[in-house]
């Protein structure tokens, strides 16, 4: 009867992939340039690949069976051995074993990581040993995944058994094999109920559904589930079953009961191989990849490749992997991976750069077997990109070398341990005047002085000897015109590959170096004497200037810019209030240099030596007592013949007493002029505020807005131009006491400031749109320019909004026609608020007092109609916020006509505002 579980031939067939995937993960290893081995707990190889077989001169089956002493020298078997029986031991991998492996090509630098090799049930019965060749590439790192096993071993095939019961009696009947799955008895008397009970905890509800469902509703089911049998043993089975009906009622259920537990553990053991061979294939610093090679669909790529292409399974390789191919790659190497015969041809091995990446890769194809296919094309593709721009720049080396040599003035040449010449390069004949053939291959000393030759040979010794670079001293050589030219070798030993020590020389012609030393030989001598007698007299002037300096209370500094030692006079050093015995240095020097004054100074004597001029400057010294003292520097640099500073001199002089002389009187006429405008000022706010305007002034502007607004009455128009005119007077004389007040508080030191970050373009914008109205009264087009790129400020926004008011105001009361332009802009760490207006100008004789409180245009107050407090109040508001303020105005000559009009300007710093 047909059965829907697997058949033997079935199970016989997976077995046989089981053994295939086996022959695949070999031949994978085989392809791989990374030397791979398994050995038992005897230290005997169990089985290699190609290229560990190759490395040791062997096959594969001569080396297969053979122990380490059997393949190497007892010290480096014994020392493997060690490595191994603690791999073996701990249970733990070693990884990245550096060592030497003598092989019959000979010494090989490997890297080697070992793994416990380990059966079925976990126990350790070797090691696996993955060894890569480092020796050209011995600082690039290419790590393998370890293995976790081999393909488990098949177990037995699996028996079927049948099974049947009666839906009304739920006997049921089993077969022997079904007895043997549970491990019961033939005296076992089944059932329903009992089967049930054999299922596990977590499959019993499963079985129960399908049999209930098989009885209620005719459902065939086929189910793999996991029983305990009678022996306490969880076995995996495979449960089908069928009801069979009688006029639409079920009445017997039957079916197959197959022992499938050596087949999950098979399928375990197949997905535990398949596993281990993609993470080695992951672990793996290459492109590997699997295509089939008809349809050149990508089979499988590992990570890589994915991480490099993403992940392509599924796709055409020449469609992903390259780009720009209308179809299969013409380069595509296919067709050398199989023969005639259709067998596999072996390791094809080739380089290509490739069109994706630009990348050049090494790579390595072959036609191996995959699971469920024939042969498949494998390429394990390695990244050489640096070894080839390192060979094209070794190429560029070589060839510049080349150049350099033929085009070299100096004498190139190697000499061997004899001094007999291997090669001189084409300077030779340009400078002796023989052909370069002449000297190959013989002695140096025929074309040297007798008097040189002895020197010579014993420095080719001392070099080739000790290894270091090393001047040779002066020799002559022979010309071919019977003159002698002087010469010096600098030389360095070299180790050819055959390890054959040389010497490298560059010999340089110093003819006329000889002659300028003779020379400057005897100019030094006369020049020694001079000195002597001119020392004489510098020691003489020199305590002469000492004693000068002292009485005169002058400290002396010298600075070499070379070194950078720095000298102070002892009177310097006081000066500055360092003690005596303190060594100076340019940061001891700044250290004692008030903070406020250091980037000064250090400009300042930038600037003096970089334009060679004079340097000049007073900057405060801070004490370590915390007093403060004013010194006058003077000085000037010294250069050398290419112009580079070198060296800086001058004086200091404490100039405390002449500052606070100078600081005192300057206060004294601040202050007096001060107490003149307060006095003034307080003069007439008493005469203004005594008569209470404030008050008055609120009530009368409340009653226009009310009579302007029709509140108490219907109002012509003649009326309420009228009321308008009245409404602006009283905003005039309320700013006027409001500036008034403003005024007092400046000059009695309250005017205190609320700093918050803030958007000057904002205010200008909003202060713009409420003076835009006055200023239409006029006719005048009031306009605002801002630039976008200003950050927000830390400022008093009131009172830098009455700043702004003040200024169009100003410039609205003087303007008659034309308009006033309010714009900012950003410049270096400042912002700029300008107010340009078209008005008539400011007379030159006007522009010293502009900013003087009750200054006005044209000197008295009804010609301006205001008091003139106006921009005295903005510049002390704008100088509070550590800003500048002034006025410009290109002037007349005719009489009434002062100019075309005028620009008030202001500034606030960007950075965080400090009180």
């Amino acid at each position: 009867m047909a059965q829907k579980n697997k058949t033997k031939e079935e199970l016989i067939e997976e077995i046989r992939l089981l053994q295939n995937l086996n022959e695949q993960q070999q031949t994978v290893l085989d392809a791989s340039p990374t030397m791979i081995f398994y050995k038992d707990k005897e230290n005997r190889f169990v089985r290699v690949n190609e290229a560990l077989a190759r490395a040791n001169g062997m096959s594969k089956k001569e080396m297969e069976g053979k122990t380490m002493w059997d393949m190497y020298s007892r010290e480096a078997a014994d020392h493997y051995w060690q490595d191994d029986k603690e791999v073996m031991s701990s249970g733990k991998p070693k990884l990245n074993i550096i060592e030497e492996m003598k092989t019959p090509q000979g010494i090989m630098w490997v890297e080697t990581d070992k793994i416990p090799y380990r059966d079925l049930k976990g126990a350790i019965i070797g090691i696996i040993g993955f060894t890569l060749d480092i020796t050209e590439r011995k600082k690039t790192e290419e790590s393998l995944e370890k293995s976790e096993g081999l393909l488990n071993e098949m177990g037995k095939m699996a028996k079927v058994g049948g099974w049947e019961f009666d839906t009304d009696t739920l006997e049921q009947v089993w077969t022997e094999e079904v007895y043997r799955i549970h491990e019961v008895d033939l005296s076992y008397k089944p059932s329903v109920s009992k089967g049930l009970n054999f299922y596990s905890p977590a499959s019993k509800p499963i079985i129960e559904k399908a049999v209930q469902r098989t009885i209620e509703y005719n459902e065939s089911f086929n189910l793999e589930l996991e029983i305990i049998t009678a022996k306490g043993n969880h076995r995996w089975i495979r449960a089908i079953g069928k009801a069979y009906q009688v006029n639409g009622k079920t009445k017997k259920v039957s079916g197959t009961f197959q022992d499938i537990t050596e087949l999950r553990q098979a399928e375990k053991a197949f997905a535990e191989s398949y596993n281990s061979l993609t993470n080695i294939l992951d672990s793996l610093d290459s492109l590997i990849y699997v295509a089939d090679l008809n349809s050149y669909e990508l089979l499988f790529i590992n990570k890589y490749g994915r991480d490099m292409w993403g992940d392509l399974q599924g796709q055409k390789c020449w469609q992903t992997i390259q780009k720009g191919q209308k179809g299969p790659c013409p380069f595509c190497t296919n067709d050398r991976l199989v023969s005639d015969a259709g067998r596999s041809t072996g390791v094809y091995q080739w380089e290509f750069q490739n069109t994706v990446n630009g990348r050049w890769y090494e790579c390595r194809d072959q036609a191996i077997t995959w699971t469920g296919k024939a042969l498949v094309r494998m390429e394990i593709a390695t990244d050489i990109t640096e070894r080839k721009r390192s060979e094209e720049a070794l190429k560029e080396s070589e060839e510049t070398l080349r150049i350099h040599i033929e085009n070299s003035f100096d004498v190139i040449f190697t000499l061997n341990k004899d001094g007999v010449f291997s090669f001189i390069s084409p300077a030779w004949e340009r400078h002796f005047g023989y052909p370069v053939s002449d000297a190959i291959g013989k002695s140096f000393a025929p074309f040297v002085h007798p008097d040189d030759i002895a020197s010579l040979v014993e420095y080719l010794k001392r070099v080739l000897s000790t290894g270091n670079s090393e001047t040779s001293p002066a020799y002559r050589v022979k010309h071919a015109d019977g003159s002698w030219r002087w010469f010096v070798c600098n030389g360095t030993r070299y180790v050819n590959t055959k390890g054959v020590s040389q010497l490298i020389g560059v010999g340089r012609d110093i003819t006329e170096r000889k002659k300028t030393e003779d020379e400057l030989r005897k100019a030094h001598m006369e020049l020694e004497h001079r000195v002597e007698e001119r020392t004489a007299d510098l020691k003489l002037s020199t305590e002469r200037l000492r004693l000068a300096t002292e009485g005169a209370n002058i400290g002396t500094w010298n600075w070499d810019l070379t070194s950078g030692e720095l000298i102070f006079s002892d009177r310097c050093k006081a000066i500055f209030g360092i003690p005596q015995d303190e060594v100076m240095s340019y940061e001891r020097f700044a250290k004692a240099l008030h903070p406020y004054d250091r980037e000064i100074t250090k400009k300042t004597a930038q600037d003096a030596l970089d334009n060679h001029k004079e340097y000049s400057i007073d900057y405060r010294s801070l004490w370590p007592d915390g007093s403060i003292h004013w010194i006058s520097a003077m000085g000037r640099g010294y250069y050398d013949a290419a112009g580079k500073a070198v060296r800086m001199e001058g004086i200091v002089i404490d100039i405390t007493k002449r500052k606070q002389a100078e600081k005192t009187a300057e206060e004294e006429i601040i202050r007096a002029e001060k107490m003149r405008l307060f006095a003034e000022m307080k003069s007439k706010l008493v005469a203004t505020v005594s008569h209470e305007l404030r008050s008055p002034l609120a009530t009368v502007k409340e009653c226009v807005s009310l009579v302007l607004d029709g509140s108490v009455g219907n109002v012509n128009d003649g009326q309420k131009d009228m009321l308008d005119n009245a409404k602006q007077s009283i905003d005039r004389l309320n700013r006027l006491v409001e500036n008034v007040l403003m005024l007092g508080k400046i000059e009695s030191g309250k005017m205190g400031l609320r700093i918050e970050e803030a958007d000057i373009n904002k205010l200008a914008v909003e202060t713009g749109k409420t003076m835009h109205v006055l200023a239409g009264d006029k006719g005048l087009d009031l306009t605002v320019n801002i630039d976008e790129g200003i950050p927000n400020i830390m400022i008093d926004i009131d009172k830098i909004i009455q700043v702004i008011t003040n200024l169009l105001s100003n410039a609205i009361k003087f303007t008659e026609r034309g308009g006033i332009t309010l714009s900012t802009k950003l410049e270096d760490d400042a912002v700029h608020v300008t107010v340009q207006d078209t008005g008539p100008g400011i007379r030159p004789e006007d522009m010293p007092k502009l900013f003087d409180a009750f200054a006005t245009s044209g000197g008295t107050l009804k010609t301006s109609g205001g008091m003139g407090l106006g921009l005295s109040i903005s510049k002390d508001i704008v100088l509070a916020h550590n800003g500048k303020i002034w006025a410009e105005s290109p002037s007349a000559g005719e009489a009434g006509k002062f100019g075309e009009g005028s620009a008030f300007h202001f500034t606030l710093p960007v950075k965080t505002w400090r009180g």
